[in-house]
């Protein structure tokens, strides 16, 4: 088995979901125009999230690893959530922005590095299996 991790996530007002997560906090809520105080960012935001920090990451990672200078990492995620039917179809595009003094060579590598080996993209691109079940308390 691989890395697990645990959560637990309550809802504390209408769709104010506060979600703890190695002693940290996460709050997400839908905005006002969807019923929503709007306290929070969407869920599907928090994909974003996620794979933005990954991508960030991994890119550190690898400039640090190979003494390549940089003075801060950047990234925009857009997305695009499509709904099809009862389907979801979902685009993601990730735009890194280095600070640093890198060569146009350094750059292909850091980016094709960064597209093979972040783990958040990796689940992201393949089938998943979740499970869910529903008890009273």
């Amino acid at each position: 088995m691989g890395i697990q991790l645990s959560l637990t996530a309550e809802c504390t007002d209408k769709f104010r979901v506060v979600t703890q997560v190695s002693g940290h906090e996460y709050v997400m809520d839908e905005p006002v125009e969807a019923g929503g105080d709007d306290t929070g960012a969407v869920p599907g935001a928090m994909l974003m999230v996620a794979l933005a920090g990954c991508k960030v990451m991994v890119a550190r990672m690898y400039l640090d690893k190979h003494n390549l200078p940089v003075r801060n990492i950047e990234v925009k995620v857009t997305s695009d959530f499509d709904q099809k039917g009862s389907d979801f179809a979902l685009t993601m595009d990730t735009d890194l922005v280095i600070d640093g003094d890198l060569t146009e060579d350094q750059l292909a590598t850091l980016t094709r590095y960064v597209n093979t080996q972040c783990p958040v993209q990796k689940i992201l691109e393949q089938a998943n299996t979740l499970n869910t079940t529903v008890s009273l308390k």
